[in-house]
């Protein structure tokens, strides 16, 4: 019998599909969003001119906005955790405006 004040464990059953997980290298994301859902675009910088980024996108993935939250929070303390150890990760000048700069994709992204 469950304690009144403790909430019941629940098992947690995550097994991989039978053709395996997908697998990809990302070191830039866009962002896009509806009123129901986010989505993110991760791709891989593959090459940078003076005038000219080339990102390949690798991976579109589209979570409910509360998923998206949960999220947050666990990248947050992750990231707090690994910043105590290894020392803060400074975003370079500009990073976030290059990521803004690049067109989203309107409709399905193929």
């Amino acid at each position: 019998m469950a304690d009144a004040g403790k909430p019941a464990e629940i098992e947690f059953v995550v097994p991989d599909p039978d053709s395996g997980l997908f697998a990809s290298y990302a070191n830039h994301v866009q962002v896009g969003f509806t009123a129901f859902d986010i989505r993110l675009l991760f791709g891989e910088v593959v090459d940078v001119q003076p005038n000219k980024v080339t990102i390949e996108q690798r991976a579109s993935i589209t979570m409910a906005w509360l998923q998206a939250k949960i999220l947050k929070q666990m990248l947050e303390r992750i990231i707090s955790d690994y910043e105590a150890r290894n020392g803060e990760l400074k975003v370079p000048t500009g990073a976030v405006e290059l990521t803004a700069n690049v067109p989203y994709h309107q409709g399905p992204i193929k």
